[in-house]
């Protein structure tokens, strides 16, 4: 285990600003009573705790840095704990920590003391907007188990980042600019969630962006149905709450319609003469599936809106969608 002294850190200001803060740690009343200016009084200046984390970060001792606090000074479990809350809540609302260090001080967090209390801490802060683009970025690199989790988690910061605009133009327009360059999906699905859980002018805006991607029929439209097929839950949550968002879906169904009718030499691999290039027959055919084995309110207005959509045949979408199957 590395033995903290003055030597570890570049200069003096910066080992007596954290010797400051581990002399208050000692005192639990102090930590659940102060103040944020407090504690950032505490820690001298928001320079002071980068050049910490940095050094650290150098010097190999940052994993570390967390169990050299008990190590030093008895603290328990919780006050641990505690700890870790201030370390991360002074490192995401200073202003000129680099992000680098955000994302090194987030991994020993989250190793520390878990995702769950990651989110209530990220959740319990005032974030400068620099820092919250760095979380959306960190957030979007999870993997596995965490994966619903960081779409929430993101969802979260998203709002607090936007919270504060009150020009619709502008967020239309940036939120379209967002989705429009998504290809992973990770965006859009992070816009879902905002929808779901929010009812402010940013989940509208978000709406009327997405409701322009579809229309357009382009890469990200394609994406749009992806997150629906790898999200069902939040798929199904966002369609029942946004009648508009199921309409755009509805209307790119029957612009496939129309694309079927017209091509008279059906190729399983062409998707040229597609709603959009990458959104070919196989693609039409699981959308399709998908909204309408979908339960409730969307299963029973994609079926009225399949049951009216008929081309000069008389068939519908869905007909025509078997009998492609079956010839």
């Amino acid at each position: 285990m590395a033995v903290l002294n003055e030597s570890s850190f570049e200069n003096q200001p910066v080992y007596c600003a954290f010797n400051c803060f581990v002399e208050k740690l000692k005192d639990t009343d102090w930590i659940s009573h102060s103040s944020k200016e407090e504690i950032r009084n505490c820690l001298q200046s928001a320079k002071a705790i980068e050049k910490m984390l940095d050094t650290l970060e150098t010097n190999g001792a940052l994993d570390n840095f967390m169990a050299l606090v008990p190590e030093l000074h008895g603290l328990e479990w919780e006050q641990l704990r505690k700890a870790s809350d201030i370390v991360l809540s002074m490192v995401l609302t200073a202003p000129g920590v680099s992000a680098p260090c955000v994302r090194t001080c987030i991994d020993e967090y989250i190793e520390l003391c878990g995702s769950d209390r990651f989110e209530n801490a990220v959740s319990s802060v005032l974030i400068c907007s620099e820092i919250y683009r760095v979380l959306l970025d960190y957030i979007a690199s999870f993997e596995g188990h965490l994966k619903q989790t960081a779409i929430e988690l993101q969802s979260y910061v998203f709002m607090c980042l936007w919270r504060n605009e009150s020009d619709l133009g502008k967020l239309e327009q940036t939120f379209y600019n967002w989705l429009k360059q998504d290809t992973s999906g990770q965006n859009i699905a992070v816009a879902m969630q905002v929808i779901i859980n929010d009812d402010s002018s940013i989940a509208s805006s978000l709406v009327l962006s997405i409701n322009k991607l579809m229309r357009e029929r382009k890469g990200a439209a394609v994406v749009f149905w992806k997150v629906l097929e790898e999200l069902p839950i939040v798929a199904r949550r966002v369609l029942e709450k946004s009648d508009d968002i199921l309409k755009s879906a509805l209307d790119f169904l029957k612009i496939s319609g129309q694309w079927m009718e017209a091509t008279s030499t059906f190729s399983w691999v062409s998707r040229e003469k597609g709603p959009c290039k990458s959104f070919g027959f196989n693609e039409v055919v699981s959308a399709v599936k998908f909204l309408s084995e979908a339960q409730g309110q969307i299963s029973e207005k994609t079926k009225q809106f399949l049951s009216k959509q008929r081309n000069s045949a008389g068939c519908t979408l869905w007909d025509d969608v078997d009998m492609r199957l079956d010839s």
